[in-house]
């Protein structure tokens, strides 16, 4: 039996190269993409479908956290509060405060302009005291010291 010892100068150490990948659902972002035209456009109905059918394609690639997701959720919130379904446009925008601030964080510039938001479709929705906390949230993140 015969037995071969490595040597370790033998080996060649190589460092490993690899690129990071940000995949896109194509689908949803075309879903997407087309809803914003017809939103443009003035058609507020078809695009709140498709931005919609966007959203469920998403949620099925993605999973339940996704920075596209509270993208999606955030159009969806405009657009129901634009069309006047005020209490649409706070469940959805509630939706997507959650998840800006787990997917980006308390201190995103995203998840404050959530906040700002939520105080925008609290207000429509005669919510007082929950304007206050959202503006409170929103002011109290910009205006805290950096660590």
């Amino acid at each position: 039996m015969r037995t071969t010892s490595i040597r370790l100068d033998k080996l060649k150490f190589n460092k490993v190269k690899y690129k990071t990948l940000n995949p896109r659902v194509t689908d949803a972002y075309n879903f997407y993409t087309t809803g914003q035209t017809k939103i443009q456009q003035g058609f507020l109905k078809e695009g709140y479908e498709l931005i919609s059918e966007a959203l469920n394609l998403l949620n099925n690639v993605y999973g339940a956290m996704h920075p596209e997701i509270a993208q999606c959720l955030r159009m969806l919130a405009r657009l129901s509060y634009i069309m006047g379904d005020h209490a649409e446009a706070l469940s959805c925008q509630q939706k997507a405060v959650l998840m800006s601030e787990r997917v980006n964080g308390i201190d995103h510039p995203y998840t404050i302009t959530e906040y700002t938001h939520l105080a925008l479709y609290c207000f429509a929705n005669s919510q007082v005291t929950r304007i206050k906390l959202s503006t409170y949230l929103a002011t109290l993140i910009i205006w805290r010291e950096p660590s």
